[in-house]
């Protein structure tokens, strides 16, 4: 009985550390090909979608994080957002 228990812990052992040496394999991979073939297609496609309404940009251009329209600093680095131009609005009343 025991050395069955035994048995399967080793398994387990031995399974778990093959799938983690797998993955670490596919990790640095996947680093050097962005090293040399940069960003992939999603990345650059990701930039180029819009925002979602009521947001902005970061002003840092190493940043340029997506933050609500109403925030004073950036959620991700923490520089000081650009006041928001104030534009007016006329209201037409509807009868």
């Amino acid at each position: 009985m025991h050395v069955m228990t035994l048995f399967v812990v080793l398994a387990l052992i031995v399974l778990t550390a093959l799938l983690f040496v797998g993955w670490l394999i596919v990790v640095v991979l996947r680093g050097i090909t962005r090293l040399f073939l940069g960003p992939g297609l999603k990345t650059q496609q990701r930039i180029a979608q819009k925002d979602p309404p009521r947001t902005r940009r970061c002003s840092r251009q190493t940043c340029k994080s997506v933050n609500p329209a109403e925030a004073r600093f950036c959620r991700r680095c923490g520089e000081r957002m650009e006041e928001p131009q104030r534009v007016p609005v006329r209201r037409a009343a509807m009868l």
